[in-house]
């Protein structure tokens, strides 16, 4: 019996970045973001298309009364849906989620939205790593961690233990972050996998969600 990968998508990402030997299938991305975070969102979701075979959760650290602007301004410019999580909601393929303001968002045991009023974590809420470690417990190895531009150290933890859970991480590279803060502290944790440019970070979820294995019998 012989494997055969075939790649599909995105024809400018090359596929030497990815480790595609003995990985498990990938269901959930969870991004986090804070200053130069719009941008790079931007950047990542208007290359993905409006069938992705993945939920995206996000946080984005931004301030309060801004949140849904941002949304707006993100599903005006991509082809993927995108919205604010709402509690007990299941996340669906296709959709973008993010943090309600001021909640943490988490998953409960039956792996839908909880969101919660409970501290700041490294002075934010939503906090980033929070979202990283609820879905790394209920995801596991079918988990994607990215950890994008923005001060200070919130979700480098966070994605800490998606790494430890067995998924993929990867941190946007200091060429192409605004402010370096989050993933020069994840990369000094040892917990990305891949630290990449911003324009490498769709074809690279693109050629990991999308990569198809035939069992040639």
């Amino acid at each position: 019996m012989k494997s055969v990968t075939r790649k599909i998508g995105n024809e400018g990402f090359s596929p030497k970045l990815a480790k595609t030997s003995q990985v498990s299938p990938l269901k959930i991305v969870a991004i986090g973001a804070s200053t130069g975070g719009p941008q790079a969102l931007h950047a990542i979701l208007q290359q993905l298309p409006a069938n992705f075979p993945a939920p995206i959760l996000c946080v984005q650290h931004i301030s309060e009364g801004f949140l849904q602007e941002l949304v707006n301004w993100l599903a005006a410019e991509c082809s993927i849906h995108i919205t604010i999580a709402q509690p007990g909601d299941f996340p669906q393929p296709g959709t973008v989620y993010f943090a309600p303001e001021q909640k943490h968002l988490q998953l409960d045991v039956l792996g839908r939205f909880l969101t919660t009023s409970t501290p700041a974590v490294s002075s934010h809420r939503p906090s980033i790593t929070v979202l990283f470690q609820a879905v790394a417990g209920c995801y596991g190895p079918s988990t994607v961690g990215i950890l994008l531009s923005g001060m200070g150290r919130d979700g480098a933890e966070g994605l800490q233990a998606i790494a430890q859970a067995g998924g993929v991480t990867i941190a946007q590279n200091e060429q192409t972050c605004v402010v370096f803060g989050m993933p020069k502290e994840a990369i000094a944790l040892g917990a990305a996998q891949y630290i990449l440019p911003i324009h490498e970070i769709a074809p690279m979820l693109l050629y990991r969600m999308l990569t198809v294995v035939i069992d040639d019998c």
